[in-house]
C-alpha cells in the first residue's frame, strides 16, 4: 500500500478531477468526456503503534480513495465507452505514469456523471476510473 500511496500523491490534480467538455486525445480521433481518470485520493494511514504490539485484532493500514464502482465488462461496453477507457490509459502514459497491470479488472466503472446526485446518475452516462497502481 506504501507503494500505491506514494504514486496516488504524485498524480497531478487533474488526472483526479472532472471537468466539463471533452478532450481530443491523439492518436484517437473523437472527441471523449474531460472526466477523472484515476480515483481521488483521500490519504494513506497507517497504525501509530509498531507492529510489535499490535495484535491480530488491531487496525492495518488503509489508502483511502474515492468509491469508483465494479470492474468493467468490456463485451457490454458500446465503441464510444472503449474508446473512453482507452484515452485514460493514453491521458495516464501522458502524464508519464505507468498502470503495470493493465487487466479489464483494473478499469472500474459506475453510473455517472458523478457531477450529479446519486439519484441523478444512470449507467447510461457510465464514469470510468483506472485503478491498482502498486505494482
Amino acid at each position: 500500500l506504501h507503494t500505491e500511496a506514494d504514486i496516488y500523491n504524485k498524480f497531478p490534480k487533474h488526472l483526479m478531477e472532472d471537468w466539463s467538455g471533452f478532450n481530443l486525445v491523439a492518436p484517437h480521433k473523437w472527441p471523449v468526456p474531460a472526466d477523472a481518470i484515476v480515483p481521488k485520493f483521500y490519504g494513506y494511514y497507517v497504525p501509530v503503534k509498531s507492529r510489535q504490539t499490535l495484535s491480530q485484532r488491531s487496525l492495518s493500514p488503509i489508502l483511502l480513495v474515492e468509491e469508483c464502482g465494479v470492474p468493467i465488462d468490456p463485451r457490454k461496453l458500446s465503441i464510444d465507452e472503449r474508446s473512453q477507457c482507452y484515452t485514460h490509459m493514453l491521458r495516464l502514459h501522458y502524464a508519464d505514469f505507468i498502470q503495470n497491470s493493465g487487466y479489464v479488472r483494473n478499469i472500474m466503472v459506475q453510473p455517472g456523471p458523478l457531477h450529479r446526485p446519486p439519484s441523478e446518475r444512470s449507467i447510461k452516462t457510465p464514469s470510468f476510473r483506472i485503478i491498482d497502481f502498486g505494482r
